[in-house]
């Protein structure tokens, strides 16, 4: 009996001293376990760190990426936002031919011209400040005609500084790409052209009233400058009315009425150089006569646009005081001109230009638009202008009138 107790308690005891270090390496092994996961956990924090990170790194890139599209309005980059940041690049080409009935004489030569060869950047900065660089090659020289800065807060009061289209003449405001003739009008020789300056100006109810008020370096009848020769200035001021905009007057929406004048003390030779339409010289003043004391030139203009119907007519004088040889004068030189345009399939006519309802296709499907217009004008030179010898009368024209008619085809 003992025997077998012994025996049976041997294996026993042997099992037991095998199997007594199992609870210790278990123990080891969730540790081990609970470790790695530890380590696994960090890691994935981690990695959702690195993704969140990443995702507001790709949203502000997101951002900071630009908009780039091609379409009617011209090549474009712009901001997310669509207003912050923009660049646009558009430009045009305008070639005519000049053909002449008189024979004879060197200035009126057929030929052919590139009038116009123009690229204009402009776009905005930090969503108020709008900039506008036009250069010019027509003619084959290069010309700045625009390049200025606009700081835009508010419609009714922005402020312009540079190089840009004096705020008088009514056509010579109106864009090359939006005129009626293949050339502006003869008031158009009497009024400032590109002046640089400083401009306070703004509209009011989207352009139920509009207002320039401007300083500028001052230039010749027609002239444009891009510094100065003495300390005299020009003052500039414009208001221009669309008084039946806001009423129930649908036929007078698209009357404008406006008034323009500009004064400034000049000193320095009269570089006045009065063009036909074919851009010859048919007046000058003489060698040595030279404004000194106060230029005034006022306009009184209107425009209408009904449907495809519309009406320009501006008014201008300009009053220079001359000097040469010691004899003084106070001329007037006054011009005038009315316009009257319809576009035949019905499509509108406004300031802007004309868009047709169609674009010309080859195939019969659109052919743009037709426009017929007609225009007459005249420019008259003071007879003590002739009379003091300013200018010799058997050289230069006392009066010019021109009249136009003029079918349009705008294909797109």
């Amino acid at each position: 009996m003992l025997r077998w107790t012994a025996r049976t308690l041997l294996p026993a005891f042997v099992l037991t001293l095998g199997v007594a270090p199992a609870p210790a390496r278990a123990d080891a092994e969730k540790e081990a376990l609970a470790n790695r996961l530890r380590a696994v956990e960090d890691e994935l924090a981690a990695l959702r760190g690195q993704i969140a990170t990443s995702s507001e790194e790709d949203a502000k890139a997101r951002e900071r990426g630009a908009m780039v599209t091609a379409d009617g309005q011209g090549f474009q980059i712009r901001s997310r936002d669509e207003k912050t940041f923009r660049l646009r690049l558009r430009g045009y080409v305008h070639s005519d031919g000049r053909f002449f009935t008189e024979e004879g004489d060197r200035s009126n030569s057929d030929s052919f011209s590139m009038r116009r060869v123009r690229l204009n950047f402009e776009g905005t900065l930090f969503e108020n400040v709008d900039f506008r660089v036009m250069p010019d090659w027509g003619g084959g020289s290069a010309t700045l005609f625009d390049a200025y800065l606009n700081l835009r807060y508010w419609d009714f009061a922005q402020l312009q500084s540079g190089k840009y289209k004096a705020p008088f003449g009514l056509e010579r405001l109106q864009s090359a790409t939006a005129l009626t003739f293949i050339e502006r009008g003869l008031p158009t020789e009497v009024v400032p052209n590109r002046d640089v300056g400083l401009m306070l100006h703004g509209a009011v109810r989207e352009g139920l009233f509009e207002y320039q008020l401007a300083l500028m370096n001052g230039v010749s009848d027609g002239g444009s400058g891009d510094g100065d020769s003495n300390d005299g200035k020009d003052f500039v001021a414009r208001l221009f009315a669309h008084p039946f905009r806001e009423t129930t007057l649908a036929p007078l929406h698209g009357l404008g009425l406006g008034f323009a004048v500009a004064a400034g003390d000049q000193d320095g030779p009269a570089g006045t150089n009065y063009r036909t339409a074919g851009r010859n010289s048919f007046f000058r003043y003489a060698s040595g006569t030279e404004e000194h004391g106060v230029r005034l030139r006022f306009s009184p203009q209107a425009y209408w646009y009904w449907g495809p119907f519309g009406l320009l007519f501006e008014w201008v004088r300009s009053s220079p005081e001359l000097s040469r040889n010691g004899v003084n004068a106070e001329p007037d030189i006054t011009s005038w001109q009315i316009a009257a345009s319809y576009v035949l399939a019905g499509e509108s006519r406004t300031f802007r230009g004309v868009t047709p309802a169609s674009s010309f296709k080859p195939d019969g499907s659109g052919w743009g638009a037709w426009e017929i217009a007609a225009r007459y004008g005249q420019l008259e030179i003071d007879d003590e202008v002739f009379d003091r010898g300013f200018a010799d009368l058997a050289s230069q024209a006392r009066e010019a009138a021109a009249w136009a008619l003029r079918p349009n085809w705008y294909g797109n």
